[in-house]
Parts: structure tokens; sequence; C-alpha cells
């Protein structure tokens, strides 16, 4: 298992073995970094060992990054897994932008149509593509994962031109644009 104490509860109820022996595993779980000051080099020898192994991954959060409320930028799961398969390594994701997790999160919502749901996210490969994809409306909040990359400040708007042309490059337009979300 990659990741910190708090997803551990991803696991309650699922009929499974833990083990920290790479060589009685079936598979590695990436949920995200252990530590949120970890780097990618913190797994070198975890992954290269696993992927000698060849130990599929199970990656749970397609994300290479998140941005905190605070404006702190860390690693996510997705990285870990994208290093994972530059060193040989297989991986099998789940979450956005994939699919099945849209279909498992609409058959919950049986009271609603498509046309009555709002995907919000702050990355377009994932949160906005993933969304589309399924055939949602989106909101993209520019102030996380693409404020650098746009060169704004949280709480601000790029200019229309900009947002524009930074989504046209990445080939994903979002519906909706904002700023920040706050709940």
């Amino acid at each position: 298992y990659i990741g910190p104490n708090r997803d551990c509860g991803l696991l309650d109820g699922l009929d499974y073995v833990a083990s920290k022996d790479l060589e009685a595993s079936n598979f590695i779980l990436a949920t995200g970094p252990l530590n949120d000051t970890d780097s990618l080099g913190s797994y070198n020898e975890l992954l290269q060992k696993s992927c000698n192994l060849r130990l599929p991954m199970v990656c749970a959060n397609p994300d290479h990054l998140v941005v905190r409320q605070n404006g702190e930028r860390l690693l996510c799961a997705g990285a870990i897994a994208d290093h994972y398969e530059k060193l040989g390594g297989q991986v099998v994701y789940f979450g956005k932008p994939h699919k099945e997790i849209y279909s498992i999160c609409l058959a919950q919502l049986t009271a609603f149509s498509k046309n009555n749901i709002l995907a919000v996210g702050d990355t377009l490969q994932t949160d906005i593509k993933g969304a589309q994809d399924f055939g949602l409306a989106t909101t993209l909040v520019v102030g996380g994962v693409v404020a650098e990359e746009l060169q704004i400040s949280s709480g601000r708007m790029p200019s229309g031109c900009r947002l524009q042309n930074h989504c046209l490059g990445v080939g994903i337009l979002p519906t909706y644009a904002v700023p920040t979300f706050i709940w």
C-alpha cells in the first residue's frame, strides 16, 4: 500500500490481506504519497523492486498533483503510477478520467439525469476530460492545478483569451470556469 493513513478507510470491507512483504504480495495499491512532503524519488527503491517482481499497481487516484487551499502543490498517486509505468510496471487506473467511476456515481444518483449534473474540478486531464467524456457539463476551477500554467494567483481569473488558448492547447475545453471553489 502506498498512501497516507487517512486513505486506509478505502480498504474497509474489502476481501484482502495486507502485506508489507513485496514477495508475498499480488499487487500494489497507490492512493497517494505516504507523506505530503514526499517526492517521486522517495519511491524509487520500492517501485523498482515491485517492477522486478512484476507486481501490477492499482492506482486509485490518477491525478498527478493536488493543490491545497493554501496553494501548496503536492504529489498525487497518478504521478507515482506514471513513474512506475516508466520503470516498466503495469498499472490499472480507477477514478477520473475513466468512465467506470462516473457510471458508479451516476448509478447512485438515480433521481438525476446527466443533464442536471455539473462536474467541478481543477484538472483538465482528469476532472474535466473524464466528465466530458461521460457527457457531463463541467466547471474548471482555475485557481487550482492550472493556476501556475495560466500564471494567475489564487482567486483570480485569467483573461478569456488566455484561458481558451490554454484549454485548446491541451485539447480540453470546459463548459464553465470559476476562480475558486469554496464549500
